[in-house]
């Protein structure tokens, strides 16, 4: 498996929006704007210490701030390994195997990190273990992050949350004998594909089985939810151990069109609903993501109408390009 270039960064056109009517405005970063951005990542990142291996934000506010910050300010996760060069993000951790790391030492060994998926065609996919993109980030390849005196270990399917002082006796496998753990499931609508909304495919070339994969993703559970739109390109591996659809770069890679999407909360009242313009392209990536919408609490996400187109060219001067389009 190639090393992922993701993008999370993009720049998006903001609606504000009723169910009747979209009224389009364009949300465009000022001078100010642009110090404020670089302000915040500055106070986030003093505010973050470490403990062990895992990162510890002071207080649910600083979680809150460090979402901000990552979703505008594409320095930040460079401002964060240069503070603690020896922190090893979930993320950084599942982009880090190889095909040669798999064949050596099993799938097993990586278990934790990937989660081995099944296309409607029976073809396999490799994907992380934690799929919520911001959490990633600053969660350690265990999944573990703190916040304040509380423990926060993302999984795939729940999102536990325990004392600090609890964390040396948890077992993910055996979690109830500690009184302090509560349990959030992680929530995903409509999933033909894990944590996918919506998920298209566009196989472009045979000969050397190349497509372009679009995805709209929302996953829900109370301390984080998140939409994300994804463009991959992949090309399909046959390896010795398992064959499977591999991300690798692309010439340019591009997502184009409109999406919707409403918030509400876990507990109390109240909804809002925003739409949203994307209009990107990029070059010399296997994958990007753009993040819509992000929340460190009580908060969950719907999309109520998308039509995203998701293109790829494997090279500039290549003729082949593929499209393919996800629609709700």
């Amino acid at each position: 498996m190639k090393k992922l270039a993701i993008l999370s960064l993009s720049m998006l056109l903001l609606w504000s929006c009723s169910e009747e009517s979209l009224s389009p405005t364009t949300a465009v970063l000022e001078k100010s704007e642009v110090n404020n951005t670089v302000t915040l990542t500055k106070s986030v990142i003093d505010n973050i210490e470490m403990n062990g291996n895992h990162l510890v934000l002071s207080s649910q506010q600083d979680f809150e701030n460090a979402i901000q910050a990552i979703k505008e300010d594409d320095k930040f996760i460079t401002a964060l390994s240069a503070k603690f060069p020896n922190f090893v993000s979930a993320k950084s951790a599942f982009e880090a195997i190889t095909d040669e790391m798999l064949e050596q030492n099993g799938v097993d060994q990586y278990e934790h990190l990937i989660e081995i998926k099944e296309d409607a065609d029976g073809k396999k996919t490799i994907e992380p273990e934690i799929d919520m993109s911001t959490p990633s980030y600053l969660a350690n390849e265990q999944g573990v992050l703190q916040i304040g005196t509380k423990v926060l270990k993302f999984t795939h399917n729940n999102v536990y949350q325990l004392d600090e002082a609890d964390l040396s006796n948890f077992n993910v496998e055996q979690p109830t004998n500690i009184r302090s753990l509560e349990v959030f499931p992680v929530t995903r609508t409509v999933t033909p594909l894990r944590a996918v909304v919506k998920s298209c495919t566009n196989v472009y070339s045979i000969s050397s089985p190349k497509r372009v994969r679009g995805e709209i993703k929302v996953t829900n559970s109370f301390p984080f939810s998140e939409v994300v739109v994804v463009t991959k390109h992949e090309e399909y591996t046959n390896s010795w151990f398992i064959g499977y659809w591999n991300n690798t770069n692309a010439g340019q890679l591009g997502m184009n069109g409109k999406i919707v999407v409403k918030a509400e909360k876990y507990i109390g009242r109240g909804s809002d609903t925003k739409g949203f313009t994307l209009n990107e392209t990029r070059s010399n990536l296997s994958k990007f993501v753009t993040e819509i919408a992000a929340s460190g609490g009580n908060r969950k996400y719907t999309v109520t109408a998308a039509k995203i187109t998701h293109s790829a060219r494997p090279s500039m001067s290549s003729p082949f390009t593929g499209t393919c389009d996800c629609t709700i």
